[in-house]
């Protein structure tokens, strides 16, 4: 990021991210079927020591899913998905309290719950369209949320936003 500003990136409980500096983001899938790494890492214990292993390997933030976004996946509950990353979460948080940790997850109830246990940063594949009460959750933590270029139809793609341009200009006063 040769030439640029520096920038600072304000967190959840008053952390920060420089970003003139680029970062890396470790994958923490917790599903029985992700496309990513096909669900080496669907329990606390191996999504935690996967997790571990990211950090000591250079990684700046974890981000932590539990719904796989896979064409073809099988859907789960808002419950099922809280069940599966929260406790990573926790874990990760207490192994690791100075690693910015992320939550992958368009449901409102699993963001507020993951940030409750350490979570930061709230990611969205949906960029906040699939639960309206997402948009809340994050500005009333006055938190960043990252929104995909990619819309997942809940199952069967994923696709441009073509309005991702102009959902950027309205997220931005919710981070500063």
């Amino acid at each position: 990021m040769a030439g640029k500003t520096p920038a600072l990136w304000r967190l959840a409980a008053g952390r920060e991210i420089d970003c003139a500096a680029d970062r890396i983001a470790g994958i923490v899938n917790v599903t029985p079927d992700s496309f990513y790494d096909g669900g080496r890492h669907d329990t606390v214990a191996a999504a935690v020591a996967h997790g571990l292993a990211l950090a000591r390997e250079g990684a700046d933030i974890l981000d932590v899913g539990g719904e796989s976004t896979r064409p073809g996946a099988a859907p789960v509950s808002g419950a099922q998905e809280i069940e599966r990353v929260v406790p990573v979460i926790a874990a990760l948080a207490a192994a690791l309290p100075t690693v910015p940790l992320s939550v992958d997850t368009y449901r409102a109830g699993c963001a507020a719950a993951a940030l409750a246990a350490g979570a930061v940063i709230v990611n969205d594949v949906s960029a906040c369209s699939f639960d309206p009460g997402l948009l809340e959750v994050v500005a009333g933590e006055k938190i960043p949320a990252t929104c995909s270029c990619t819309a997942w139809d809940g199952r069967t793609s994923c696709r441009p936003i073509p309005a991702t341009t102009t959902w950027w200009p309205r997220s931005w006063p919710f981070s500063k």
